[in-house]
């Protein structure tokens, strides 16, 4: 990935993070008691939230079975899931669901109450899962780790952190970036085999996955594009190899015979490895979501050994395969930071503008208030105007008109009544 100009630069990075590093300090045996703590509090996040939830889908059930008329003991057909299953079945909407039953005689009053107050204790929970967020937040705020590298990039938050730190701490144990690839489950040819024992931490992989979540949710500077540039590659492999299979020509039938491949390794005659396609969309998209993943546990672990004081190697990508370039957790840090400051002055500009009406200065573009815009919302109101006070005329101008018309009527009386007394 290339790295923006003048960065490095204008954070002075390398040189300034040096001097703060030597200030902070990490945790030693005198002061683990808070970290060992916090581990405790991140583990029964995730322990009470899978039970929270493991309860309300079956409380979630329960209504669904009796909504739709299916006995609670009768077995049902294994089926895919409905998109408009989770739509109906909402936790919010399970208080109005239970009202319906009720009314249409498919609950009993009874059994409407206890199940209420079911729903009720699991809302409590929610609130504990809230008092657990502001603990971890607690934990990681005097974490160097945190407060260099993960609080700096966005869509990393105190309860992704918080994990972070407990299941891989400052990567003492892992002397290699490939030894944490490995305890998370990224390593080639990690996979569950039924009847094994897993070689990797499914937590750590989950966490991972969740982590690069919620880098493309949130659009985070750098992960991002790393992201959006191997899916696009992925896709195009997987274009190029379904269209050599539907147009098969005999240049490419003579290519592929030509070309030397040791299969076991998927590499050619010049020891480099072969782009297999992807099995399908979402094979390429989780290739993509590997590889940022990779990415970012790279730059934690030399984040983590760095503040630690131990022995940093070089990537594997620059030490054997010849790369060049890499871009480094202090480059990374410092394009987030650099987002943020840009995002902010955007918004300043917006609410000024507004406020001001003047144009509104951006990356790509300029957004201005154009004075025909102006002009033609300054017509329709004077129209609309216009129009309401015509309405407002007419009922007068009616009653005008019936009250000379009254006034007539009774001159014409009188002068009839005086004739016929003559």
């Amino acid at each position: 990935m290339p790295v923006i100009k003048g960065l490095a630069t204008i954070f002075k990075m390398k040189e300034q993070k040096t001097k703060e590093m030597e200030k902070i300090t990490i945790p030693n045996d005198e002061t683990k008691l808070k970290f060992e703590a916090g581990n405790v509090v991140t583990g029964s996040y995730y322990d009470h939230q899978e039970v929270r939830i493991a309860a309300m889908n079956r409380i979630r059930n329960i209504i669904r079975r009796k909504l739709e008329g299916i006995g609670m003991i009768e077995t049902e057909a294994k089926k895919e899931k409905e998109k408009t299953y989770e739509k109906k079945y909402t936790d919010k909407q399970l208080f109005d669901l239970l009202d319906k039953a009720v009314k249409s005689g498919k609950i009993l009053s009874k059994e409407h109450e206890y199940i209420e107050k079911i729903l009720n204790v699991e809302k409590k929970a929610e609130v504990f899962e809230s008092e657990c967020k502001l603990l971890m937040a607690e934990f990681v705020e005097d974490e160097p780790i945190y407060l260099e590298f993960l609080s700096k990039i966005t869509g990393i938050s105190s309860v992704l952190s918080s994990n972070c730190i407990r299941l891989f701490g400052y990567c003492e144990q892992a002397p290699h970036i490939s030894s944490l690839w490995k305890f998370s489950g990224l390593a080639p040819g990690q996979r569950k085999i039924k009847g094994e024992k897993l070689n990797y931490n499914p937590k750590a992989k989950v966490l991972a996955w969740k982590i690069v979540h919620s880098f493309v949710m949130q659009n985070t500077p750098f992960y991002r594009a790393v992201y959006d540039k191997e899916k696009a590659k992925q896709l195009v492999l997987l274009e190029s190899h379904e269209d050599e299979e539907n147009h098969k020509s005999l240049a490419s039938q003579s290519a592929v015979e030509n070309r030397v491949i040791d299969a076991s390794h998927h590499r050619d005659e010049t020891h480099k490895p072969i782009a297999t396609p992807p099995k399908s969309k979402l094979h390429a998209e989780r290739r993509a979501y590997r590889k940022t993943a990779k990415i970012f546990l790279a730059h934690y672990w030399l984040c983590a050994r760095e503040l630690k004081g131990l022995e940093i190697s070089a990537p594997y990508v620059i030490e054997r395969m010849g790369h060049e370039h890499f871009v480094d957790w202090h480059e990374a840090v410092a394009m987030n930071e650099m987002a943020k400051l840009q995002g902010r002055n955007v918004e300043k500009d917006v609410m000024k503008a507004v406020k001001s009406k003047k144009p509104i200065m951006r990356k790509r573009a300029i957004v201005e208030m154009k004075p025909i815009a102006i002009k033609r919302a300054s017509d329709e109101k004077k129209t609309r105007k216009q129009q309401r006070a015509s309405k407002d005329k007419k009922p007068i101008e009616k009653k005008r008109a019936n009250n000379i018309e009254k006034t007539e009527n009774k001159k014409r009386a009188k002068i009839d009544k005086k004739t016929i007394r003559s």
